[in-house]
């Protein structure tokens, strides 16, 4: 008789104990229902049982530890659960939550603090907002006021008025302002965004029917006026006439060539020596053909300065030309740089 045929029906393999004969409830195929030691049901082959290869529940690899009694944040263990819960695997524990509600908890999250009650105390404690944006509002503190039956927040608008939302509207972005992105009322005259002061309401100054947004006739520090809209002030988005654009732009430009021109030196370009794509003719950065004599004439730039290397007969004297100066200016110039700093040679 096969293995697969065999009754095994009593029989023990380590903590497991063959109950009966069944289909495996997930998979479907036959197999043994064993009942383990520590009390769970297992469902394994007759092959793995008979050859040693399974021999518990899993309890064996990972030890039953009794948490009768204890208590995990709101929930304290009543009791073991040998028979689990149907459609879930795992050692669960039935538990009584400090508000009177029974909850069955698998055993490694109570342990790792993941489950603390049957739920309440994640209904009833809203998430701390304090301190955090939502579009131009950010949360000071709970308000103590409520809005059908939900939390509410105390929150400063960027335009400098003061809202009180629900958690709801904020978290799901339903509300991004007091209404001053809405609103064509909202008064900002005097306040001031950036480099910006706004002076006069221009309600007729090109309406933005879709928003409902209105404009604003402001001064720039820099003296000029300009027209913006209350949305690009309230988002940040508008601080300047566009003097602050421009003077970062040349910042940016003064810290890049920094980098670059060393010295009135392109670094970059007497690192590189390859020819330009416009030089066709000999494919030699500085060898040129001179003219329609089938010369070549041979030249190079540094720090500004055009050098004239010569013109000659021969394409492989006036490179030979070219390489030399190279030698003279550029690798002479480079060494003494990596000399200064060592650290630009890695790159």
């Amino acid at each position: 008789m096969s293995e697969r045929k065999k009754d095994l029906t009593g029989q023990k393999f380590g903590r497991l104990t063959a109950i009966e004969s069944a289909a495996h409830p997930k998979h479907g195929y036959s197999c043994w229902r064993c009942r383990c030691d520590c009390g769970n049901e297992h469902f394994a082959t007759a092959y793995y049982l008979l050859k040693g290869t399974v021999k518990s529940c899993g309890c064996a690899r990972y030890p039953f530890v009794d948490l009768k009694g204890k208590k995990f944040g709101n929930l304290t263990v009543v009791e073991f659960l040998p028979e689990g819960v149907e459609g879930k695997s795992g050692r669960f524990w039935r538990c009584i939550c400090g508000c009177g509600n029974e909850a069955k908890v698998i055993y490694h999250n109570l342990v790792s603090g993941q489950v603390k009650s049957c739920g309440c105390l994640s209904a009833n404690r809203p998430k701390d907002l304090t301190g955090k944006k939502f579009g131009l509002l950010t949360v000071i503190k709970p308000a103590a006021e409520r809005k059908h039956a939900s939390v509410t927040w105390l929150c400063q608008c960027d335009c400098g008025n003061e809202a009180t939302v629900t958690s709801n509207s904020l978290t799901r972005g339903k509300t991004k302002s007091c209404g001053c992105l809405r609103s064509p009322i909202s008064d900002l005259s005097g306040k001031k965004f950036g480099r910006l002061t706004a002076i006069k309401h221009l309600p007729d100054a090109g309406k933005d029917k879709k928003s409902n947004n209105t404009y604003w006739h402001c001064i720039c520090e820099c003296g000029n006026e300009v027209i913006v809209a209350s949305v690009g002030l309230c988002r940040g988005s508008a601080k300047s006439c566009g003097c602050l654009r421009s003077e970062m732009a040349v910042e940016h430009m003064k810290e890049v060539l920094k980098k670059v021109i060393v010295e009135g030196t392109h670094l970059g370009r007497i690192k590189n020596r390859e020819a330009s794509i416009a030089n066709k003719s000999t494919g030699v950065r500085g060898v040129y053909m001179y003219g329609k004599w089938g010369k070549y004439r041979s030249s190079i730039c540094f720090q500004g300065k055009n050098y004239n290397l010569g013109v000659y007969e021969k394409l492989e004297d006036a490179i030979a030309a070219r390489k030399a100066a190279e030698a003279k200016y550029f690798d002479a110039f480079l060494e003494q740089y990596y000399e200064k700093n060592p650290e630009e040679k890695k790159q």
